[in-house]
């Protein structure tokens, strides 16, 4: 009987093999079914073999499960010794592994196969989805709240009324980019009439400098026969 640990990577694995007598045995391997075909053979009904629960020993178990006596899952939160390491090599972690399931003091978490894990899989996820539903959900009557714009927390779950919240929210956006245009159209307006006043003050100006103009002009002309004893010149 030997006690295998298995270090578990994306696309790799290490194991290391504890004999009866002490002994071990490493060995690296490519994570494929060609190297997994090839471990098989070396395993014997009453080995036990211990890996970490990662993303991929489903798929590792499911493929040697017919060649060992037990498999022990551990869990990778728990074992601390893998996780408090400072040399947290391929070599080392199966060593270790190898090593506690000898001495039956791994942390075992339940272990699912393809065919419940995949359910469970779903289940977790929808899970998690129904929890960040009821946190928007929230958010949202967080916010109705602040405005003091009551709103039943209760409505909120039902479709009909998300809805109608969402019209709402289409119609209120419309009615501002509405505003935003009547208000760069009230502005160009009131330039254009302060304009309209500034030319208009403009010609008023000008037009009674004319006006003084044509003043001195015939002042002149009429001053001009008295200051000169001459007759009056007469303007065709």
């Amino acid at each position: 009987m030997s006690y295998i640990g298995v270090d578990l990577r994306t696309n790799s694995f290490t194991t290391c093999r504890l004999d009866a007598d002490g002994s071990e045995n490493f060995e690296a391997c490519q994570l494929s079914e060609a190297d997994v075909e090839r471990l098989c053979p070396i395993l014997d009904a009453g080995d036990e073999l211990a890996l970490e629960a990662t993303a991929n020993f489903v798929w590792f178990c499911g493929a040697i499960r017919p060649c060992v006596g037990r498999i022990v899952a551990v869990s990778p939160g728990q074992f601390q010794v893998i996780l408090q390491s400072v040399k947290r090599t391929g070599r080392n972690n199966a060593q270790a592994l190898a090593f506690f399931l000898s001495k039956g003091m791994l942390p075992e978490t339940h272990l699912k196969f393809m065919a419940e894990a995949e359910p469970a899989s779903l289940a977790q996820t929808r899970d998690s989805f129904v929890k960040t539903r009821t946190l928007l959900l929230n958010r949202i009557h967080a916010l109705y709240n602040r405005r003091r714009m009551r709103l039943k927390k209760e409505g909120l779950a039902s479709r009909k009324k998300l809805i109608e919240l969402d019209t709402l929210r289409e119609q209120t956006l419309n009615l501002t980019t509405a505003l935003t245009k009547l208000d760069s159209a009230i502005e160009a307006a009131t330039e254009k009439k302060g304009w309209l006043r500034r030319a208009d003050q403009h010609r008023k100006v000008s037009e009674c400098a004319q006006l003084q103009s044509c003043s001195q002009v015939l002042a002149i002309w009429i001053t001009w026969p008295v200051l000169t004893n001459s007759q009056p010149v007469c303007i065709p």
